[in-house]
């Protein structure tokens, strides 16, 4: 830290003690007419004399921004030598455009451009704001400047015409890039050396602190011509948006650099929350200043607002000023300082503008010079807070290292204490121990092979494997045996296809699906399944029976959702009907969702007598996919989100163009990705078939 500081005085030093001094002197103010073009008139009947006549003593008064006006100096080199001189026009706002034509005694005419939205190419002098013309004068010589100026930024054109030695304008130019590359090499430093702690520390704090850094020196270049002068020099009419984009950007990261820096969340909660909507308010601002200058490009209404609602910014920062002073924090002292430097600067700047008092520079460059001061004293903060931070982590790890040598202390007591007692129940802990790993063994070889027997029943894929080789089946228990199960049986030309989710899951669930499955084999085997929804009838009603589920209060609520296809690939039609779960059919990547009746397979309140029956027409190449809600209701670790069925919809139709067995494998790794390490919570069941 203390080789930045060090660096950063010798900039200071080597930029203040070699500036150039200038020499205090009057610049001639000259007599200027003005004629108002009234219509389009030629150049050449100006330049000829023919509308001398119209012009007029100009008093220094705004002329019409809507307007093209025409000024007339006559000049004289009263001198026995020659000269070399600039005439200036005015202030940077003064004249957009400006065409000089310059008659001498013998009626030459030399034409010449300048103005603040003249490209570079065209001026006749390519530095230092308002439009500007070079004048070379021999003894006694007598010349005539017609000039015509012309406004597009809604800036009213007004005349102060001076004419500037050769030399004291270069040492005017020279004096503002030495302000300029100071101001810019001292904030471009901060901001490239801050940058570097945030890409490297990732503390957010530098962040928003170069950020602002980056915003006042953009703000800075632009509002003192040099973008105008070399990086948008072609298209001056952008240094606007730069102008109204740099403010916005520094306001905004300087209050969220703030909130950081002073931790308001938790020292000035309510003020935080006031940050907060400053910040929101700072980004319409900027956003509607950007619409303005884009509709309108009325410049005298952004900058108006603009400096009206950064003075409204200034006046709030003062009252949290005072805020942070009463608060007497050592953190906060770095805020006052470097926040009342920027005050400082800020008002005495506007003073000296708005009386017009005279001062040897530009009174901007003490907002200039604010700003630097307020982001040494931010740096000076941040290196503070660095060393703060560092001590807090000390004495953490000091009070921590004394906690635990008294906890190994007690803990070393504690365990004498306990060894005798820990000795007397091993021998009985180990004993029940192995009593009760036998017993789990026990129960987990029946659960293990309740699973064989489930698996037996289930159907397997060779029973349809001539039929739609091309088909998967993604089966996932949550524990060793299922509550879900899938349902797949050919006759005839049929092809009954199901998938199934049991009221719970593990042992119970399974015993639900062994019946699904035996009372489907009982119904397929005797229905002429041309009535999907007759199918699932069927299976509700023996359900109910089994469970004698008659509506009573106590009874078991128990049964299953299902969605059940009948599939007549030949014949190119299908029928499907839902107890709650869908079915979707992908169609050249167009999805299909044909969705359930909202009541299960066993008792329930608003039970219908039938379930819907969805008849639809099968195509080669069309895929259709059933599946229970396990799948769907898998929550992830990172988000505590389920995965959702419109998840599940997009992630098949991700794959639906590769192979069935690619498919399932990608849904495998879908869901182990959104469960991250977590432990399912229901079976996962989803089929999939390509006709």
């Amino acid at each position: 830290m203390k080789t930045k500081w060090l660096v950063l005085f010798l900039i200071l030093y080597q930029h203040f003690f070699s500036l150039p001094i200038l020499a205090q002197h009057e610049s001639s103010t000259l007599e200027l007419r003005y004629w108002t073009e009234q219509g389009s008139v030629g150049w050449e009947r100006v330049v000829a004399g023919e509308l001398d006549s119209l012009f007029q003593a100009y008093a220094g008064q705004a002329l019409s921004p809507d307007s093209a006006h025409w000024g007339l100096l006559e000049l004289r080199n009263a001198s026995g030598d020659w000269s070399s001189q600039v005439l200036r026009l005015g202030g940077k706002r003064h004249a957009d455009y400006a065409d000089f034509y310059v008659l001498d005694s013998l009626g030459r005419h030399r034409r010449a451009r300048g103005g603040y939205f003249v490209p570079r190419a065209e001026r006749d002098i390519i530095d230092g704001l308002g439009a500007k013309l070079n004048l070379r004068m021999g003894p006694g010589e007598e010349l005539r400047v017609y000039f015509r100026v012309r406004n597009i930024s809604g800036f009213s054109p007004r005349f102060s015409p001076v004419l500037l030695d050769e030399p004291d304008f270069q040492a005017e130019i020279k004096s503002r890039n030495w302000m300029q590359g100071l101001v810019q090499g001292i904030l471009w430093i901060m901001f490239l050396y801050n940058l570097l702690i945030f890409i490297f520390g990732r503390d957010r704090v530098y962040f928003y602190y170069s950020t602002f850094i980056l915003g006042m020196a953009v703000n800075f270049l632009a509002e003192g011509g040099l973008l105008n002068e070399s990086l948008l020099s072609e298209r001056p009419t952008l240094d606007i948006y730069f102008f109204i984009v740099a403010t916005g950007v520094a306001n905004m990261a300087y209050f969220q650099f703030l909130r950081l820096f002073l931790q308001c969340g938790t020292r000035y909660p309510g003020w935080d929350k006031a940050h907060r909507v400053l910040i929101a308010l700072k980004g319409v601002e900027m956003l509607a200043l950007v619409g303005v200058a884009a509709t309108s490009f009325h410049l005298p209404t952004v900058l108006n607002v603009s400096n009206l609602l950064n003075m409204a910014g200034l006046v709030y920062g003062m009252f949290f000023l005072v805020r942070v002073v009463r608060g007497r924090d050592k953190l906060g002292a770095y805020y006052v300082l470097g926040a009342g430097l920027l005050l400082v600067g800020s008002l005495s700047a506007l003073f000296f503008l708005v009386t017009g008092k005279a001062l040897a520079f530009d009174p901007r460059y003490l907002l200039q010079g604010g700003t630097v001061g307020e982001v040494l004293f931010f740096s000076l903060g941040l290196a503070y807070r660095i060393r703060l931070n560092e001590r807090e982590k000390q004495e953490a790890q000091a009070s921590l290292i004394e906690q635990l040598t008294e906890n190994e202390l007690l803990q070393t007591k504690v365990n004498r204490e306990l060894e005798q007692k820990v000795g007397e129940r091993t021998r009985e802990i180990e004993e029940q121990k192995a009593k009760l790993a036998a017993q789990s063994q026990k129960i987990t070889d029946s659960i293990v092979y309740a699973k064989k027997i489930q698996q037996a029943v289930l159907s397997p894929a060779e029973s349809f494997a001539g039929w739609l080789p091309e088909h998967f089946i993604f089966h996932r228990p949550k524990d060793i045996v299922s509550g879900d199960f899938y349902y797949v049986k050919a006759v005839g030309d049929k092809l009954v296809w199901a998938a199934a989710d049991c009221t719970g899951h593990g042992v119970p669930g399974a015993f639900m699906s062994m019946l699904g499955v035996a009372f489907l084999n009982e119904i397929v085997a005797q229905d002429p399944l041309d009535d999907a929804g007759r199918i699932l009838r069927q299976l509700r009603d023996k359900v109910k029976l089994s469970l004698n589920q008659q509506g009573q209060a106590g009874e078991a609520k128990d049964g299953m959702d299902i969605g059940l296809c009948v599939l007549e690939p030949r014949a190119g039609k299908g029928r499907f009907a839902g107890a709650y779960n869908p079915m979707l059919m992908v169609r050249e990547g167009v999805p299909r969702l044909l969705r359930g009746d909202r009541m299960p397979i066993g008792i329930h309140v608003r039970e219908r007598t039938d379930f819907t029956n969805h008849e639809f027409e099968l195509l080669p190449g069309d895929q259709i996919y059933l599946f229970s809600d396990g799948y769907t209701d898998q929550m992830s670790a990172a988000t505590e989100k389920k995965f959702t069925r419109k998840r599940l919809v997009e992630t098949l139709l991700g794959v639906e163009h590769l192979p069935m067995a690619e498919q399932k494998q990608a849904l495998g790794q879908a869901i182990e990705q959104w469960l991250d390490g977590a432990a399912p919570i229901d079976d996962m069941l989803v089929m999939g078939l390509r006709l």
